[in-house]
């Protein structure tokens, strides 16, 4: 028997190629398995059964009476299914929402979604109606109102109008996080805000995404931290280091692995082979 982590109050269980839910008391829910299931997600389920999938709610009852060559997960109220080779989204009443269908299509983030008609990227809204005429080569998922999308060779942002924001174009770019974001030009990396303005003066080597405050960066071949404001938090460089989890980071030196605090502190005086993330204090 395997068990899966709970979501939802609910954990999947898989017993002699069976699927099934239990509730966090270990009970039982519902009487039916199923040939594949997927975790819960804003309280229904998208299982298989007989080659088709459809969605159950939290006791174990079937949303609706459609089913569906494929099906993912719910988010924002909406979940993408296939029919036929066509994707659309339906609602948590299994509605569908709007009559389009698309090539390809990828979940809601911020009441937007990424859809992929003819070879080109646009965005629909939460009630499935196109936003905006522009199309675009790739796009990403929004993140605190931007996206990234890719036109000719070239990266830059839109807002949730599809007005694009600035006038600069980046070799590449990653997405928001805590007001920034991480974007290349000739081989070197820097920050920008959501406004589109350069964020300090320094370019990096590498560079990672902004966590509680912190981002790491690498700077011939040693990595530090710098604030939201590009200045560099402590002194130390080290031979590697991760995001920080719980005002606590991960950072190698000279083979052995240690934490810090949000302050470039050493937490305690012991170093380890290995280490992993805190969650949840632990």
């Amino acid at each position: 028997m395997k068990y899966y982590d709970f979501k939802g109050g609910r954990a999947l269980v898989q017993q002699n190629g069976r699927f099934f839910f239990i509730d966090l008391d270990g009970n039982r829910v519902g009487t039916e398995t199923f040939d594949y299931a997927w975790d819960f997600h804003e309280g229904w389920a998208a299982v298989k059964q007989n080659c088709r999938w459809f969605y159950v709610d939290l006791e174990g009852n079937h949303i609706g009476t459609d089913t569906f060559d494929f099906a993912w997960d719910f988010h924002e109220g909406r979940a993408r299914v296939l029919q036929d080779d066509r994707l659309f989204f339906v609602d948590l009443d299994m509605n569908r929402v709007g009559t389009e269908t698309f090539d390809d299509a990828c979940s809601f983030h911020e009441g937007m979604a990424k859809v992929k008609q003819d070879d080109r990227w646009f965005y629909v809204d939460i009630d499935g109606n196109r936003v905006g005429t522009e199309t675009f080569d790739y796009a990403f998922d929004f993140h605190e109102g931007r996206s990234r999308v890719l036109q000719d060779d070239l990266w830059f942002y839109v807002d949730r109008n599809m007005n694009r924001v600035g006038t600069e174009s980046f070799d590449n770019a990653w997405d928001f996080h805590e007001g920034r974001s991480l974007v290349l030009q000739d081989g070197r990396w820097f920050y920008i805000d959501l406004d589109m303005n350069r964020v300090g003066t320094e370019s990096f080597d590498n560079a990672c995404s902004f966590r509680e405050g912190r981002a790491r960066v690498r700077q011939d071949g040693l990595w530090f931290y710098v604030d939201r404001d590009m200045k560099r938090v402590g002194t130390e460089s080290f031979d590697y280091t991760w995001d920080f989890h719980e005002g606590r980071a991960r950072v190698e030196q000279d083979d052995r692995w240690f934490y810090v605090d949000l302050d470039m502190k050493r937490v305690g005086t012991e170093s380890f082979d290995e280490a992993c993330d805190f969650h949840e204090h632990g």
